[in-house]
């Protein structure tokens, strides 16, 4: 996997099924599929590290105060 790929899924879950989906949910994906990534690294499944850096989200409108 090249961080083209994940790029590549960043934009189409931007996209989402029905309209714009949240930048922090996408985040949070990213954020899941990195652990389990390091955790076959530290039982030896894959041999390198998760490419995830430098990837470009959506902006996201910044909510009103409560």
């Amino acid at each position: 996997m090249k961080p083209a790929d994940l790029q590549g899924y960043v934009e189409a879950r931007a996209k989402g099924r029905r309209g714009l989906l949240d930048p922090s949910t996408t985040r949070k994906e990213i954020v899941t599929l990195k652990t389990a990534w390091n955790w076959d690294v530290r039982m030896r499944l894959l041999e390198r590290e998760c490419p995830d850096a430098g990837f470009r989200f959506a902006k996201s409108e910044e909510k009103p105060p409560f």
